[in-house]
């Protein structure tokens, strides 16, 4: 009995096992999960998941929110390609299905792939029922299959059979239909609606993603997010596998920005204004901690603070909580009349943002897009996206230095009548209607999923009250842009980004200014591309203040336009303390290339007025004040006259407050000298010597006695960071005399002194001093060159 009832049991489970046509790596248990996993199984980390979640999340359908995953050239099937065969293995992930869907897959040449569907018997099952434990099945993450061994120019090909497992008979069947990666193979009318999996590279892990949607896309039941089934292929050696068309997944970022400081990025006409906010906010007004969810205020939508309030929603995705950052400054600096601004937290990490702005004759100017990637941020991915499947917009990825990623996006209402708006969206600003009335919106996040919950529930507020036209405008970024750029130390550095990875010539022209006062100039400039994806280029402009730049590639007509710029140099008083006060800036039109002995703090300048407390003068080190490390920096040069006494003070980004930062005090008088002051001189309220691994500004102040007015005539000229102090060995001088001024060498002195009229200049030198190719010495210049020891210890 024991005998018949053991071959009735071995006849069952080869019958269950083998009893289609389909093709079996093996044997598998009563709920389908294989007998051949391979063992131990993989670990899958929070993070992976994370990214994986963040590539493919529920609820936001592909073809809307991530189109580029199944656009024409998009890569469904893994391709072995060159010389080395590979190994392939295929893992579970998750599942998220209500069908007991099974997963199989096939083979093909390269060079001739399926115009047909695979018999039944080419259909290698790999998973028979792709269900979790306790979710109708048995399967764990990280269970794991090898496929086998191919050879080069083998296709391997997916097909996912919809609801085949039969747990009754535990048996595979033909399923509801039969879903393939070669798209063209599947059911639906409408080849538009054909795709019905994803892959997507991992490169940290070295891991593909294979997502399907498990639903015909023609039914109105299937949500499109392609996440009902998701595993991952890996291959020895990897590099065996073609990634070229392959999209790569999204990494969700740790922090962000608060809104607080968002909103002025930057903008040529407000540059000296952007810099002196800047200042105020960072360096000498006491700063709110708002990355502090407790000492902010909640978002209350029914307080009335604001009328843009009804468009705001107060919970973010996962019920993040809502609070006020606004930056209430921008109303004075800015074309916005009304600003609000909310930052979303989960428990205290910050998740989104959401900054909106009322603008009464044209949009509102200042957008991340354009402003972020010329102010330290990395613009590394933009996709065309349409927020609930209808509004176009563009969706950026920005990495900052501070390792911050940002997801963001823009959009804005034009009021065409009352309560009739219509739809905006542009990469540049000047492709905005003029002459309107604008609501608009700015949207960042931690992730996707962040920016386009509030993107949907802004629409879905602003329709409340309002009406869209449904004629909506959007212009996309070009194909070539500018990924990120900076100028420093006399060179305008643009790493340009080449999405079609194509080769010719583009210009880049613009206008620039030399200093805050001076005139705009017109450039024209043409670069050669390669074909490579990101190249990166030098533009030897010294003595840039800012300049506003486009670029586009010839023959093609769509320009990037953007505005890049150097720290501003700001004055700082109370008015009620000061009369008759000027500040000029003077241009700095020549810095010695490749020397890496000085960090310029380029421009001079000269103050005038008369003061009871206080006159000052800032300058952030860059744009922004973002910090520079100036570790291998060990003196403070420049050239200055006057008859005050002079504070100095060195900003370090990691302190807080202004009257803990340090400074030094010195004398100066009506005869121009060279200073050189050692940079552990300067001394903070800790009496510490300076540690330079963050500076951010310096700043200049003419102290008074708060009791008279004191006349001043402060000019400072040739200011920098040096490596070494006075009477340096073998110097080559660089700089541009207004008055008096001496520079010394204790070996050659090498001069490109562009003199300016009635300058009275001395050249000391105890070897030689040579006067080279483009120096200048306008009328009424009086210059004297003497071979002796160097003396001026000042």
């Amino acid at each position: 009995m024991k005998k018949k009832i053991l071959l009735f049991i071995l006849i069952f489970i080869s019958f269950r096992s083998f009893s289609q046509a389909y093709n079996y790596m093996g044997t598998y248990n009563n709920q389908g999960v294989p007998n051949y996993l391979v063992t131990p199984r993989d670990v899958i980390s929070t993070s992976f998941l994370n990214t994986v979640n963040t590539s493919l999340p529920e609820r936001y359908p592909v073809p809307s929110y991530n189109p580029h995953y199944i656009q024409n050239g998009a890569q469904t099937n893994i391709e072995i390609n060159g010389s080395d065969s590979a190994d392939v293995w295929v893992t579970f992930v998750l599942e998220g299905a209500g069908y007991m869907n099974t997963l199989g897959f096939y083979t093909y040449d390269l060079s001739n792939p399926p115009t047909t569907v695979p018999n039944a018997n080419q259909i290698n099952i790999i998973f028979p029922n792709v269900s979790g434990l306790n979710s109708g099945g048995g399967l764990i993450a990280g269970d794991k299959v090898k496929l086998g061994r191919f050879a080069p120019n083998t296709g391997i090909g997916w097909v996912l059979l919809a609801n085949a497992w039969n747990p009754s008979t535990r048996l595979v069947g033909n399923g509801l239909w039969k879903l393939y990666s070669n798209y063209i193979l599947n059911p639906e009318a409408n080849v538009n609606l054909r795709y019905h999996n994803v892959l997507l590279n991992e490169p940290i892990t070295n891991r593909i993603i294979l997502g399907f949607e498990d639903i015909r896309r023609d039914n109105s039941s299937c949500d499109n997010d392609f996440n009902d089934a998701i595993f991952y292929i890996t291959a020895t050696p990897n590099t065996a596998i073609n990634l070229g068309n392959i999209n790569t997944t999204t990494e969700p970022g740790a922090k962000i920005s608060t809104g607080n400081i968002g909103g002025l990025e930057s903008n040529g006409s407000l540059a000296q204004q952007i810099a002196k906010r800047n200042v105020n906010k960072e360096l000498i007004n006491p700063k709110i901690n708002f990355d502090e969810p407790k000492k902010l205020t909640k978002y209350n939508y029914q307080i009335q603070t604001s009328a843009l309030q009804e468009f705001i929603p107060s919970f973010g995705l996962d019920s993040s909580t809502s609070y006020i950052s606004t930056p209430t400054d921008l109303i004075q600096l800015t074309n916005a009349v009304d600003v609000l601004s909310t930052d979303y937290f989960l428990a205290s990490e910050r998740r989104a943002v959401c900054l909106s702005t009322k603008t009464l004759t044209s949009v509102y100017v200042h957008t991340k897009a354009i402003c972020d990637r010329v102010a330290g941020a990395s613009l590394e991915n933009t996709r065309d996206i349409n927020i609930n499947g209808i509004y176009p917009a563009t969706l950026i990825t920005l990495k900052k230095e501070e390792e911050i990623t940002e997801f963001a996006l823009s959009f804005s209402f034009q009021k065409l009548s009352n309560n009739r708006y219509r739809y905006n969206s542009h990469w540049n600003v000047s492709d905005f209607p003029s002459n309107s009335e604008y609501i608009n919106f700015q949207v960042w996040g931690v992730k996707p999923t962040e920016v386009f919950y509030l993107a949907e529930k802004i629409i879905e507020n602003f329709q409340i009250s309002n009406t869209i036209d449904t004629i909506y405008l959007f212009t996309p970024p070009p194909s070539i842009l500018l990924k990120s750029g900076y100028y420093n130390q006399g060179k305008i550095n643009l790493n340009i980004r080449n999405n079609p990875k194509t080769s010719g010539l583009i210009n880049i022209w613009g206008t620039y200014r030399q200093s805050e006062n001076s005139p705009s100039i017109v450039f024209n400039d043409t670069i050669s591309l390669t074909n490579a994806l990101d190249q990166t280029f030098i533009l030897n402009k010294n003595g840039i203040f800012d300049a506003g730049f486009n670029i586009q590639k010839i023959g093609e007509p769509k320009v990037d336009a953007f505005y890049l710029a150097d720290g501003a140099w700001v004055e700082n008083f109370e008015s009620n303390n000061i009369r008759n006060n000027t500040l000029t800036v003077n241009p700095h039109t020549k810095i010695n290339e490749g020397n890496i002995e000085k960090y310029w703090i380029e421009r001079g300048i000269v103050a005038t007025g008369e003061v009871k407390n206080y006159f000052s003068m800032h300058r952030p080190l860059k744009i922004g004040l973002k910090p520079v490390n100036l570790t291998e920096f060990q003196y403070l040069q420049f050239t200055g006259s006057g008859i005050n006494w002079l504070e100095i003070v060195i900003s370090k980004e990691s302190v807080s407050q202004w009257l803990e930062q340090s400074r030094i005090i010195v004398q100066l008088d009506s005869t121009t000298k060279r200073f050189y002051i050692n940079m552990d001189d300067f001394r903070g309220s800790d009496n510490q010597p300076i540690n330079r691994n963050d500076i951010n500004a310096i700043t200049f102040s003419v102290i008074s006695n708060n009791v008279d007015y004191i006349p001043f005539d402060v000019k400072l000229n040739n200011i920098a960071f040096t490596k070494s102090g006075n009477c340096d060995s073998n110097q080559t001088i660089a700089g541009n005399s207004y008055s008096k001024e001496r520079y010394e060498s204790s070996s050659t002195l090498k001069v490109e002194n562009q003199n300016k009229i009635n300058a009275r200049t001395i050249y000391t030198a105890a070897n030689s001093i040579e006067f080279k190719t483009g120096f200048i010495a306008e009328p009424g210049t009086v210059l004297k060159a003497e071979i002796r020891g160097c003396q001026n210890n000042n």
